[in-house]
């Protein structure tokens, strides 16, 4: 964990400061893509959601989480930040 006293923000022009904030450079085009296949009658959107249904059914994981979120929204898992939590010291951990 880092020392938060000799923390410092990346200088101007710094290229590290950059890096955190990129966008995928795929992600939009493909997005656009697919947004222009939909509008322009190439693809249907109820033969995609039949698709991902089927798939769904047929026992495949990552496609029935999909249609679940899809339908009951994404699951929320609370963080407890009331928690006790016991902490060790070096020595303690060395001890054991």
């Amino acid at each position: 964990m880092a020392n938060d006293e000799n923390l410092t923000p990346f200088k101007k022009g710094d290229p590290r400061a950059v890096e955190g904030g990129k966008k995928s450079k795929r992600g939009p085009s493909i997005k656009s893509a697919m947004k222009r296949l939909i509008e322009s009658g190439e693809i249907d959107v109820d033969e995609i959601a039949k698709g991902m249904f089927q798939q769904a059914l047929e026992g495949n994981g990552a496609y029935a989480k999909l249609v679940m979120e899809y339908i009951d929204g994404k699951v929320v898992q609370p963080i407890d930040l009331d928690a006790n939590v016991n902490t060790l010291s070096f020595q303690e951990v060395a001890e054991k």
